[in-house]
């Protein structure tokens, strides 16, 4: 302790006031990663959105409209021709004859093959 106190004693007064100037810059520093460390944790974890979200239920005061009816069928049509489902497609189309007029599939795409090799048979 001895040490310590004739230490303090023997400072001049420029290094008195570089041990407090460095002791403001330090002194914010060590106060944010104090509150980090000790501080509450307030951790707002967002809510993860499905990606199929349901449809909300529809009032009986206030009926779809028409483009919503279009919108739903179409993805429909679109979900059936990704799960390679055609007779679902076709079933689809006869429900509703005038969207078929309309709806155009999604072309599947044609697997790659390396140039020059179109014609090579295995």
């Amino acid at each position: 302790m001895d040490i310590l106190l004739g230490f303090f004693q023997n400072l001049t007064p420029m290094q008195w006031l570089l041990l407090v100037g460095g002791g403001f810059l330090v002194l914010p520093v060590l106060r944010n990663y104090l509150r980090k460390a000790f501080g509450p944790h307030n951790v707002v974890v967002p809510t993860p959105v499905p990606l199929n979200t349901p449809n909300e239920p529809v009032d009986d005061d206030d009926p779809p409209s028409v483009t919503d009816l279009v919108w739903h069928w179409t993805n429909l049509c679109d979900a059936c021709h990704d799960a390679g489902l055609p007779d679902a497609c076709e079933k689809l189309l006869e429900v509703f004859p005038l969207l078929g007029g309309v709806y155009r599939p999604k072309p599947t795409p044609e697997p790659l093959t390396p140039k020059g090799h179109e014609h090579d048979t295995p």
